[in-house]
């Protein structure tokens, strides 16, 4: 009976290692004070910022919150909130706070019971940001297991989860930078993921509405995470047959499409209402004029490679999660144009803004919702290498990889490697040879 139970739920090992892991980073980081501010800070405030607005100071032009925590100056925010018509805007968008809102209360009951400041940025509300991007993490990787068992058995499901976890830069952004979008879109892509083979097993207008609520959510944190939609779109498309097939089996249930559009719908409206609100129009750049989007000029080769900022440079397992693509058509076929297409179209989309190294982070942070169907990939290659010759190799560069990936993380943290403008003599430094 043991055994049996082991087996039945060994793919929560991966997530349970990750949370119990969090919380002891979480609890080393602030006590160690390796960030030098709380977990709401730069950015975080910008896609925070919301909630106490709107639910302590009854203002969604942001100007009490900012009169009343940082002193009347948006620039003490620095989450390059800017002053428009109706109030304060910033390029960060309201779905990392729609995710949060259950966290945010939380933080207020335990504010309230302790008699802390209920101004959304004392300890209790701190606490709560950090905690909630933890636990959406967790949260993506168990979805995300879950989809991958599928095609793929336990053990490599649970050696995939693992190296995703440790040997990318997503464990960092569910504890040092929880507060971060990344780890919320994380969770949202790989529920997307999920809800699509859900959708393809019964499809429904309540599984369809729930799978198109997911898509809006994810474009609600960050426009470019509307790519994911070519996900549900594409799978199981093997061939041109295929395709027609699809086209004439969504054509013969349009009520799916009408309940999908009306899910993507809500948190997208809710976006596009609070732009005309503060702005008065529907559609608004908020990001302005810096950094802009020139998808004709790609920084394809700094954002693959260079020692700033480069994908594999800093996320050398991705070059394992690629080559698994090539081995993915005997594994399951069906993933195969999906997955290459997103992280092809993804990967595009990252390196052509105009600031394509995102200013002070850990690696190319970007990437890091990217990393679901990633995962594919890299399950492939595991799966491939165990049925054939090939397992030591594999499992050594999966490892190397990792500890890699795990040395800069903690040399980031260590503030041996700075936030941005890493060199080579910098990095080797990190390793203490020099």
């Amino acid at each position: 009976m043991l055994r049996r139970f082991v087996d039945s739920h060994a793919t929560a090992l991966a997530p349970c290692v990750a949370l119990l892991a969090g919380v002891v980073a979480l609890a080393v980081i602030y006590a160690r004070a390796y960030p030098l501010d709380d977990p709401i800070r730069g950015d975080v405030v910008g896609y925070y910022i919301y909630l106490p607005a709107t639910f302590l100071d009854r203002d969604v032009s942001l100007e009490r919150t900012i009169d009343r925590s940082f002193d009347g100056n948006p620039e003490n925010t620095y989450s390059d909130l800017r002053r428009v018509d109706g109030g304060y805007l910033g390029p960060h968008q309201i779905g990392e706070a729609i995710m949060l809102a259950p966290f945010f209360a939380v933080g207020d009951l335990v504010a309230r019971a302790s008699d802390e400041r209920r101004d959304g940025f004392s300890w209790p509300y701190q606490a709560s940001v950090a905690a909630g991007g933890l636990l959406y993490g967790v949260l993506g990787l168990t979805l995300l297991g879950s989809f991958l068992r599928r095609w793929f058995d336990r053990a490599v499901v649970v050696a995939t989860l693992l190296v995703l976890t440790f040997g990318t830069n997503l464990f960092h952004y569910l504890t040092y930078d929880a507060g971060y979008s990344h780890a919320f879109s994380f969770a949202v892509v790989a529920f997307v993921l999920w809800q699509t083979m859900r959708l393809a097993d019964r499809p429904n207008a309540a599984r369809a509405f729930a799978l198109g609520l997911a898509v809006g959510l994810a474009g609600a944190i960050r426009p470019t995470n509307l790519l994911i939609v070519l996900f549900p779109l594409l799978v199981n498309i093997g061939s041109r047959s295929e395709a027609k097939h699809r086209v004439t089996t969504l054509a013969a249930r349009p009520h799916l499409f009408v309940a999908f559009a009306c899910g993507a719908f809500i948190p997208l409206a809710m976006q596009l209402l609070y732009w005309h609100h503060l702005t008065g129009d529907f559609i608004f750049n908020a990001y302005d004029a810096d950094p802009r989007l020139e998808l004709a000029h790609p920084h394809l080769i700094d954002v693959a490679f260079s020692v700033r900022k480069g994908l594999l440079f800093w996320t050398p397992l991705v070059g394992l999660g690629v080559a698994g693509l090539f081995v993915l058509r005997g594994q399951a076929r069906g993933l195969l144009l999906p997955t290459a297409v997103f992280l092809a179209l993804s990967f595009w989309f990252m390196a052509s803004w105009s600031e394509w190294w995102y200013g002070g982070s850990f690696g190319q942070r970007a990437f890091v919702e990217s990393l679901p169907p990633l995962a594919i990939g890299i399950a492939a290659l595991f799966a491939w290498a165990r049925a054939g010759r090939a397992l030591v190799p594999v499992g050594i560069a999966a490892l190397v990889t990792t500890g890699l990936a795990l040395h800069a993380m903690l040399a980031y943290w260590r503030g041996d490697i700075p936030f941005d403008g890493t060199t080579w003599g910098i990095y080797l430094d990190s390793f203490g040879w020099l």
